[in-house]
């Protein structure tokens, strides 16, 4: 991708960690399809990846450190001596948490936005509710009238026949 995205998942098969739009391209390709997905808090608490993903295959050691420039993990050798050298990195750790605050953030968001639709809606069926009930009462209203009405035809009638 030109823009960064937030890692959403990870392929077990790419060794990749994605994001949504990566994971919709695995979901969508024929090629992709049969590719494992987990999602990044399944795969951090030991889901099963072919190898072990805090575990550098170049330098051996432990992954500690998100590089943001590759969207990967990566070991500190490889941020000192190797290809990301200049690479923007954080603690994993560190990463998490910013992307816990951001799913957090868009899902209060998300729900701020859905109560304010939630409530236009309940004041709509109030609305309606209170309308029909004034129906209701107009129309119970009306036929009372109409027997009235009626009661008083039937007894003229009644009264010019006898």
């Amino acid at each position: 991708h030109e823009e960064k995205r937030a890692a959403v998942s990870y392929c077990t098969d790419c060794d990749f960690f994605i994001c949504q739009e990566c994971v919709d391209l695995h979901r969508s390709k024929k090629m992709l399809k049969r590719h494992q997905i987990q999602s990044i808090n399944e795969t951090l608490e030991g889901g099963s990846t072919k190898e072990d993903i805090f575990q550098c295959s170049e330098h051996n050691e432990k992954k500690k450190l998100y590089c943001h420039d590759c969207q990967q993990m990566i070991c500190a050798i490889c941020h000192s001596v190797g290809g990301h050298k200049t690479h923007s990195v954080s603690f994993i750790n560190d990463k998490l948490g910013e992307l816990n605050r951001s799913t957090l953030t868009q899902c209060v968001l998300s729900a701020r936005g859905q109560t304010k639709a939630l409530s236009n809606a309940l004041q709509e069926v109030e609305a309606s509710e209170a309308s029909l009930q004034q129906q209701s009462a107009d129309a119970v209203e009306e036929t009372l009238a109409m027997k009235e009405q009626l009661i008083v035809m039937v007894t003229r009638r009644c009264d010019s026949l006898v």
